[in-house]
């Protein structure tokens, strides 16, 4: 604003001396300290500049202190009635008033908030909003030069585009892209926190010395970063993971391929192709959505940012889209990122149909015009949006061009359930062993050349879970034999390494053993707490059933390399014309054959039969939709 105001870009000024217990370089700005009133608008002697800084105000607040008297609302009132002619208060008047009623006129009066507000109706007319930018990457370069050169005296020199820079460009950019959405003065102090903290903050990449002090930066700096985003509730930093969640290698494919597109976005514009704008995954829960998110952002490389549109709601009137305007905007200052919206059936479940929220509707409608012009605003901002019941959520959502690809993610296959059992157990073998390293007798804590995936499928996948073996002709619905999801592997392992510990016959050593737990007493243990377990596809079949319909009928496709039970085989126009089972696929035999897992076509059995069991609430429950 100081700068605005000595460039003389917005209001002619004028110089003088110190007035008023102010010091400003101009004589007709008037810096209005919050309490300070001004006697009489009406006497002026020239045309004027108020400043006033509000502050950082919610909603209520803003709305309150218009009317009291922290607010200059006798200027306001008064340049709006004078200005527009609206008020009698020009009659009477001496020729000075009227003389200063005319500076008033030619007057502008500057208010300063840290977040937006909602002008009210009779000012609106003769106001204009500016919102400040987030620092280009220019801007953040010459920032960040200048004051390196101050804290660790580098040289600058003045580069191509007329910024004065220090001569490291990866330096500036890592910086970049670890401080985005950090305001000039959150630069600058955390330049000088981390001068204090590690003597200085200039580090080079010529040897391992400079390059651990350049980590130590970049971890100080995150933590920063954490607590800046954690300022906006609905924001929070997550940790990308380049641990590869099983079962959907279609998905990991799609990504990787438009990798390049995702990370260097102007690129596309010699092809004239647009940017990938993100992609939704829906299914049953537990099945590695969100590590899949935390992987996306690992192999691109991005920042990867949650949002949590729950907490963007706000309990006054206008203070939920002031909560999203926010949050978009922070969330366009920290592009390049992943953006993951976990859940989001859950915030936009009222945004749908005649009895919607008002407030949700205008809400969802900002971030779906949002996510349609980001690209627009050279917002490279890559969204990974999360559903397990997709019955909710608003029908524009699926929309063509609201997201590039809609995968869903099912009940995992036999093949893919033993790949999750296979990694947690590597998992905690590698952290056992990282917690023992100083100790060279300590044994793994698995043997994995017995405890593995192909165990799993045989000894647990293929006999302990199938209690009940249906038949390709048989339709009767079992609800007894067990078909998991990723969570349930993991609560399996927890619980079996428990009994195993508490049971003092088991866990007696023997001389020669080659891990911790025993292999064969452990793989009893799974087999034992399994009797006792009831597991998703156990008692969540309904569930399943009404899921699988909804991702039938709006188009998505499979995150798996396999398909145990296709869409081409629901048909809801067979079942209402011919009164025929609402899932029949015509060549089944050839499809059983090819699920050669006994555990998988135990899988298709259950579903397909749950899906004609319920066919009629499954077309009363869509036509219901459709009415909404």
């Amino acid at each position: 604003v100081k700068e605005i105001i000595e460039s003389e870009s917005v209001f002619p000024l004028k110089k003088g001396k110190k007035e008023n217990g102010f010091n400003p370089s101009r004589s007709n700005i008037i810096f209005l300290e919050q309490n300070q009133k001004v006697s009489d608008m009406r006497v002026l002697k020239e045309p004027c500049m108020f400043v006033y800084h509000l502050g950082n105000y919610s909603q209520h607040s803003v709305r309150k202190n218009l009317f009291s008297n922290d607010f200059p609302v006798e200027l306001l009132m008064n340049f709006v009635n004078l200005c527009s002619g609206q008020s009698t208060i020009n009659e009477d008047l001496t020729k000075g008033e009227q003389d200063g009623i005319e500076m008033l006129r030619k007057s502008l009066i500057m208010i300063l908030i840290d977040s937006e507000i909602e002008i009210p109706a009779y000012i609106e007319p003769y106001s204009e909003m500016v919102l400040v930018p987030y620092m280009a990457k220019d801007e953040f370069s010459e920032l960040v030069s200048e004051e390196i050169n101050k804290l660790d005296g580098i040289k600058l020199y003045c580069n191509s585009s007329g910024y004065v820079t220090i001569e490291d460009d990866e330096y500036l950019k890592n910086l970049y892209d670890s401080m985005r959405g950090f305001n000039p003065t959150q630069v600058i102090n955390t330049l000088r926190k981390n001068k204090f903290l590690l003597g200085r903050v200039y580090f080079t990449n010529t040897d391992e010395k400079e390059k651990a002090g350049m980590r130590k930066l970049m971890k100080s700096i995150r933590k920063d970063s954490e607590r800046i985003i954690a300022a906006s509730a609905a924001l929070s930093l997550v940790q990308p993971d380049g641990k590869k969640p099983e079962g959907m290698d279609e998905l990991i494919r799609w990504v990787k391929e438009h990798e390049l597109e995702i990370t260097t976005p102007h690129d596309n514009d010699k092809y004239v192709m647009n940017s990938p704008k993100g992609i939704l995954v829906c299914g049953v829960p537990g099945t590695g959505k969100s590590m899949m998110a935390k992987y996306i952002a690992h192999v691109l490389g991005l920042s990867l940012i949650k949002l949590d549109l729950g907490d963007v709601m706000g309990g006054y009137v206008g203070e939920s889209e002031k909560n999203m305007n926010k949050t978009l905007r922070i969330i366009e200052a920290l592009s390049p990122c992943v953006l993951w919206v976990d859940e989001m059936e859950k915030a936009f479940a009222g945004s749908s149909g005649t009895n919607g929220h008002e407030t949700t509707k205008r809400v969802f409608g900002k971030f779906l015009t949002w996510m349609q012009e980001k690209e627009e605003r050279d917002v490279s901002c890559f969204v990974f949006a999360t559903a397990n019941d997709i019955t909710s959520m608003p029908p524009e959502m699926f929309r063509s061009g609201r997201f590039d690809e809609k995968y869903y993610m099912f009940m995992p296959s036999a093949d893919e359930c033993s790949a999750i059992f296979a990694s947690h157990i590597e998992r905690q073998c590698r952290i056992y062993r990282d917690l023992n390293k100083n100790n060279s007798q300590s044994l793994p804590l698995f043997d994995t050349s017995f405890v593995n995936a192909s165990r799993f499928k045989e000894e647990i996948l293929e006999k302990v879970c199938l209690i009940d073996k249906l038949q390709a002709d048989d339709v009767r619905v079992t609800n007894v034999n067990k078909f998991f999801i990723g969570a349930d592997i993991a609560q399996l392992i927890s619980r079996a390494k428990n009994r195993y510990l508490n049971n003092d016959d088991i866990k007696e050593r023997n001389s020669g053993e080659a891990a911790v737990f025993d292999s064969s007493k452990f793989m009893n243990c799974l087999k034992e707490v399994i009797k006792d377990m009831r597991t998703y596809g156990e008692t969540n079949l309904k569930d399943i059933v009404l899921c699988f319909s909804q991702l039938a009928k709006n188009n998505f496709v499979k995150a798996s390399l396999i398909d145990i039970i296709p869409f081409d085989g629901y048909d809801e126009f067979r079942f209402k014309s011919k009164n025929e089972r609402l899932y029949y696929k015509e060549d089944e035999q050839k499809w059983i054959w090819r699920l050669k897992s006994k555990y998988d076509q135990q899988l298709y059995f259950a579903i397909r039969n749950a899906i004609n069991n319920m066919a009629d609430e499954i077309i009363n429950r869509s036509h219901g939709n459709t009415r909404n």
